[in-house]
């Protein structure tokens, strides 16, 4: 009787199953598969470092200006988000403000968020139909988390309080990957004296541990005070690895300056001596058409040496990323290409690329800024507008105008190298 109940069981699961299929709106249907994959990309993360470049800019009155940019290097375990130093071989702090005298910081950015919405499925989601995202296909679903539930906890300097959360996704509806996340803070307590508190998350696919998972490539957080003044931070996060088999873990170190437990993990980064000029010849061919994260190979040009010493011989293999790949058209049609390369095949073994462009040799369609003219109102002259991409170390980031994209091998890239810190 047993059995029969459980074969019996079974069957009306199935057929529910079915009638939901046929019953339920398509949009619903794809909103319970992007969960589920987000669940298993998460689950399935290694635990990984990635370094941190943020931008800190701050607004007295109309414009934000730039205050000063902090480099770190940060650890994501299962639960933690630990920061050390870059190329440092212990991460022991908590929080990055440990790194900073004042500014804004902030944690959560790596995992907090994604699982609240898709592990402990903690949201509301509304869906908002498709949306164009950097010239792809996406599709994007709102969504509300109640203080209670969203984990969500803001920070100043004078007061500690629980948030909730709303924001948005949006995914690609083919391959499932949630492509951007922005998180806005709300029944933010009056102690706070904050006005609003926001972030939007970029993913890209990157290859760690032998695998191709889902990480965060960069991120806007932005603070309102009630005073009118408001802070910003743009970070990048480049050169994503897992821990090395050798290492190990204990979070059993003597308690923080903070008086909470500090994790320490201890790791090994060789990288190449700072101020040495490498010249790179790319060896996989880029289109339109390809996924950002499509893993990317260079060659070492010629022999570089230091102290009589060839300290990277050439053709010595670049590894590296697709990292950004965007089409528009304010400027004319034209792509923005970034190509993130990460490590260097030496004859001891890969060491860290560390290293900021120089050049680009191929000019003509490859740009590293754009500029148009601006028409003039009535009483002024002509005048030029000019657009930059940011800087991010290890990353060559360019536009290439037109309709088409077709990176060529051999297209030669001229980097300087420097230290992680």
């Amino acid at each position: 009787m047993m059995a029969f109940r459980a074969i019996f069981a079974a069957v009306l699961a199935l057929l529910g199953a079915a009638y939901a299929q046929d019953t339920l709106p398509a949009h619903v249907l794809l909103l319970q598969k992007i969960k589920l994959h987000m669940k298993e990309e998460l689950r399935r993360q290694p635990d990984y470092t990635c370094l941190e470049t943020a931008a800190r800019y701050q607004r007295e009155g109309k414009r934000f200006e730039l205050q000063d940019t902090v480099v770190l290097e940060v650890l994501t375990t299962a639960d933690k988000e630990l920061y050390g130093s870059p190329g440092a071989r212990e991460f022991t702090a908590e929080h990055p403000g440990s790194f900073t005298a004042g500014g804004l910081n902030g944690t959560g950015v790596f995992a907090l968020y994604a699982r609240t919405l898709f592990v402990e499925d903690s949201a509301v989601f509304l869906y908002r139909g498709e949306e164009d995202l950097a010239g792809r296909r996406t599709v994007r679903y709102d969504y509300r988390v109640p203080v209670f539930l969203s984990g969500f906890t803001l920070q100043t300097s004078t007061a500690r309080g629980e948030v909730g959360m709303r924001g948005s996704f949006w995914a690609d509806p083919v391959t499932l990957d949630v492509l951007r996340l922005s998180v806005e803070a709300t029944d933010i307590p009056p102690r706070l004296e904050l006005r609003s508190s926001t972030q939007a998350i970029d993913y890209a696919r990157a290859r760690i541990a032998g695998g191709d998972v889902l990480l965060p490539q960069n991120a806007v957080v932005e603070l309102e005070e009630e005073s009118g003044g408001a802070r910003r931070n743009l970070l990048e996060f480049t050169h994503c690895r897992a821990f090395s088999a050798v290492s190990s873990i204990s979070f059993d170190a003597p308690e923080s300056a903070a008086g909470s437990p500090a994790a320490k993990r201890r790791v090994e980064a060789p990288v190449l001596a700072p101020g040495l000029t490498i010249a790179i010849d790319l060896a996989t061919e880029i289109a339109e058409t390809d996924a950002i994260g499509k893993m990317i190979e260079a060659r070492v040009a010629a022999d570089v040496v230091q102290k009589r010493t060839v300290v990277a011989p050439a053709g010595a293999v670049v590894h590296g990323r697709l990292r950004r790949l965007e089409r528009h058209s304010d400027f004319g049609k034209y792509f923005v290409v970034g190509l993130e390369f990460t490590d260097i095949e030496l004859p001891g073994g890969p060491v860290r690329f560390y290293a900021t462009l120089q050049d680009i040799a191929e000019k003509g369609r490859i740009q590293l800024m754009l500029r148009k003219g601006v028409r003039p109102k009535p009483g002024e002259i002509w005048r030029d507008e000019e657009m930059y991409l940011p800087y991010v170390a290890g990353v060559a980031s360019f536009f290439v105008k037109g309709e088409r994209l077709d990176l060529p091998k051999n297209l030669r890239t001229v980097w300087k190298t420097r230290e992680a810190r």
